[in-house]
């Protein structure tokens, strides 16, 4: 059996599902305790926990455009969910079926995929950089997306200081703890980015491939990925996807029921 060995960071599933626990956590404190004053520190602690979800999930869409080989169905992949989950979004914070007070985080996640394809573009106009910068950030603004333009900034910091990483944690710790409230401990996201970061790389993992898998270099020429098996990454990648709205619908039936 043909065997290889490749140097590979920190797995991208392993941030994918602290992403995921600290998001479900952050939720379940936000639907079934806020407002009680008995559970307060524990809906404080969950709360602060669930700030890491955010980051990480930036930080994943970065590693996710470097490595896609298509970044228009990557978009549509996001704004198919992003649809999807829009009423359990709405049922979920709102109440109700529709609301245009908010738009679900996804749609940040897609605003910013958006300007990354264009920074990437535009890397010799340092005007033109910005202003797709400043556009991203105003379309959040404007559709009143989940965590609005705060996205395009972490997004766009992690891409365009990708290579120069002291700057890249100033330029994070400012933007996530300049927040304040509980925002302010996103920056309890930070030692999981940067161990993820391509220094760790230099360090190197030896990492098993078996026959069935591949390689995929990423667009700096340096990070490298495992892809599994097709028919198991493809499960995967959508497990992450239908995650979103379903365990939130979840949380709304569970919430309806205990209010009978």
């Amino acid at each position: 059996m043909e065997q290889r060995f490749f140097r590979l960071g920190f797995s991208r599933n392993v941030l994918k599902y602290l992403a995921m626990v600290s998001m479900v956590s952050d939720h379940i404190a936000f639907c079934f305790l806020r407002g009680n004053v008995i559970y307060r520190p524990v809906y404080l602690g969950m709360r602060i926990f669930g700030r890491i979800s955010f980051p990480l999930f930036c930080f994943l869409l970065v590693q996710g455009f470097l490595c896609t080989r298509n970044v228009r169905n990557y978009f549509l992949r996001i704004f198919i969910f992003a649809c999807l989950s829009e009423v359990p979004f709405d049922l979920f914070v709102y109440h109700r079926c529709f609301s245009l007070c908010g738009q679900n985080v996804l749609f940040t996640l897609g605003i910013s995929l958006l300007v990354l394809y264009g920074l990437s573009k535009a890397s010799a106009s340092k005007g033109y950089m910005f202003l797709l910068f400043l556009s991203g950030s105003v379309l959040a603004v404007v559709m009143r997306t989940d965590y609005s333009y705060l996205g395009v900034v972490l997004v766009s910091v992690m891409y365009l200081w990708r290579e120069r990483k002291p700057e890249q944690l100033v330029l994070l710790v400012v933007v996530m703890g300049a927040q304040g409230g509980l925002d302010f401990y996103e920056i309890l996201a930070l030692p999981f980015i940067m161990l993820s970061s391509d220094r760790r790389l230099e360090h190197g993992f030896l990492v098993h491939v078996k026959k069935k898998q591949t390689a995929c270099v990423c667009q700096t020429g340096k990070l490298q990925r495992i892809w599994e098996a097709p028919g198991v990454s493809l499960v995967k990648r959508y497990f992450f996807y239908w995650f979103y709205p379903v365990h939130i619908l979840c949380l709304v039936a569970v919430r309806a029921i205990l209010s009978v």
